[in-house]
C-alpha cells in the first residue's frame, strides 16, 4: 500500500468519525431540548431546567420518545427539585426558608418507633424533600395555606414509612437467598436468618465486609446509583465465624447480638509476632481481636501462614489481658444513642458517635435505662468503625 492510499484511508476515517460525533451531538442537543420542553410544560422555571444539561441521562445519544421519558422522568425530577430548592434558599422569601427548616427538623423526629435498620434505610431529610414531588411542589408554591403544606408533609411521612418497610423486606429476602440451606434452621424468618453470626456478607461495589443486619442497612457510596444493593456471601468470613463458634462451644444458631454481648477475644496463632509498645516497653506479641475483626481478618489478612480453613485461633482469657487497655488510636467512635435527637448541620443531619462503654454510660445516666441494649437504646455504626486491636503480651523468658 502506497502512502497516498494510506493517507486517503486516514482522511476518510477521520471524516466518518467527525460525522459520527456530529450526529451524536445533534441527538444530544435534540434530546435536551425535548426534555427541557417537557419540564417547562410541567411548570418548572428555565433556570432550574437548565441544570439538567450535563446530567448523564440527558447527554446520552439515545433519541427521546414517550417510552424513554417514562424511564428518565422519575430520575430527573429530584435533580430539578434540588436545583429549585437551592435557588429558592437564596432568592426565595423568608417563609420558604422557615418552612424548609421546619421540614428538615420535623422529619428527624417524625419517624418514631422505627428500628435502627428502618432508620438507616430511610432517606436523608434533603433526599426526602427532593424525592417527594407533592411536598416539593407545595413548598415551592409558598402559599399562605399552612394546613395544606403540613398535610402534604405528614402524607409524605406516611409514604416513607411504607417504602422503607418494603425495602427492608426485599433486602432481607435477597440476603437470605445467598445463604446455604444448611446454615438456616427450619421455619426461620428472613430476619432470623440474616441475624445469625454465620451470615457474613461482602458488598460487591465497595468491598465492605459486614454481618447480615449491618449489610441490610448498608448504603454503598461506591454504587453507581443511589440505593443499589449488590451483596455477596463472604465465604472466608463465614467459615471463620463457624470456627469461633466451635471454639466457644456455641450452636450454629448463635446470633450476632449474642456474640457481641459475650465480648470474647481471640488471637490468630498463624500471624507472626510483631514488636508492640505497651506502657512504653517494647514487647513481642500478637493482636487480640473481637469476633468481627476475626471475620474481617480472614478476608483482608496479610497473614503469611494458614488460610481461611486452616487458620488456628486462640481464645484469650480475662487473666491474659488483665491490666491491658485498648489502644484508643485504633478504635473509631462508632456507637450512637438512639434516644437522643439528631443534630443539624449545614449539609444535613449529623449523628454523634462514641465508644460502646461511653454510650452505655450515657444511656444509663441521661435516659435512666439501667441495662441499655444494642438495637433498642444504642446502635453500632459499622460504616465509621475501624476494627481495633489490643496487644497480647508474649514476653520471651
Amino acid at each position: 500500500m502506497c502512502r497516498c492510499q494510506a493517507y486517503s484511508i486516514i482522511v476518510y476515517w477521520e471524516k466518518d468519525q467527525n460525522a459520527d460525533r456530529s450526529t451524536k451531538s445533534s441527538v444530544r442537543m435534540k434530546r435536551f431540548k425535548d426534555i427541557k420542553a417537557r419540564f417547562l410544560q410541567l411548570g418548572y422555571p428555565v433556570k432550574d431546567v437548565n441544570q439538567l444539561r450535563r446530567h448523564r441521562e440527558v447527554r446520552t445519544g439515545e433519541p427521546m420518545s414517550d417510552r424513554v421519558w417514562q424511564r428518565v422522568e422519575p430520575i430527573l425530577r429530584p435533580v430539578i427539585n434540588e436545583a429549585r430548592d437551592q435557588r429558592l434558599i437564596i432568592e426565595g422569601p423568608d417563609r420558604y426558608r422557615e418552612r424548609r427548616h421546619w421540614i428538615v427538623k420535623t422529619y428527624s423526629t417524625g419517624l418514631p418507633g422505627l428500628s435502627p435498620i428502618l432508620m438507616a434505610l430511610s432517606p436523608t431529610p434533603t433526599r426526602f424533600l427532593y424525592q417527594d414531588q407533592g411536598l416539593a411542589d407545595v413548598l415551592a408554591r409558598n402559599t399562605d395555606d399552612r394546613f395544606s403544606f403540613q398535610y402534604q408533609f405528614f402524607e409524605a411521612i406516611h409514604r416513607v414509612r411504607a417504602e422503607v418497610r418494603l425495602r427492608k423486606q426485599e433486602r432481607a429476602r435477597h440476603l437470605r437467598s445467598l445463604l446455604p440451606q444448611t446454615d438456616v434452621f427450619k421455619d426461620a424468618t428472613d430476619d432470623e436468618a440474616i441475624a445469625l453470626a454465620t451470615s457474613v456478607y461482602k458488598c460487591s461495589d465497595c468491598g465492605l465486609s459486614a454481618s447480615g443486619l449491618h449489610m441490610l442497612a448498608h448504603d454503598c457510596n461506591g454504587a453507581r446509583k443511589p440505593g443499589v444493593f449488590h451483596p455477596q456471601l463472604n465465604e472466608p468470613g463465614r467459615e471463620t465465624v463457624k470456627m469461633l463458634l466451635r471454639l466457644l462451644g456455641l450452636r450454629s444458631e448463635t446470633t450476632t447480638l449474642e456474640l457481641d454481648r459475650r465480648n470474647d477475644r481471640f488471637v490468630c496463632m498463624d500471624c507472626p509476632r510483631v514488636s508492640l509498645l505497651q506502657n512504653g516497653i517494647e514487647v513481642l506479641g500478637r493482636y487480640v481481636r473481637d469476633w468481627r475483626s476475626c471475620a474481617t481478618h480472614a478476608v483482608d489478612s496479610t497473614c503469611e501462614l494458614g488460610n481461611m480453613y486452616g487458620r488456628e485461633w486462640h481464645l484469650v482469657g480475662a487473666a491474659e489481658t488483665a491490666g491491658l487497655s485498648w489502644e484508643e488510636s485504633s478504635i473509631a467512635q462508632a456507637f450512637g444513642c438512639l434516644r437522643c435527637p439528631k443534630r443539624f448541620a449545614r449539609f444535613g443531619v449529623v449523628q454523634w458517635y462514641t465508644k460502646v462503654s461511653a454510650v452505655r454510660e450515657h444511656v444509663e445516666k441521661e435516659h435512666g435505662k439501667k441495662t441499655p441494649l444494642e438495637g433498642e437504646d444504642f446502635f453500632y455504626n459499622l460504616e465509621t468503625r475501624r476494627l481495633g486491636h489490643k496487644s497480647w503480651m508474649e514476653m520471651d523468658k
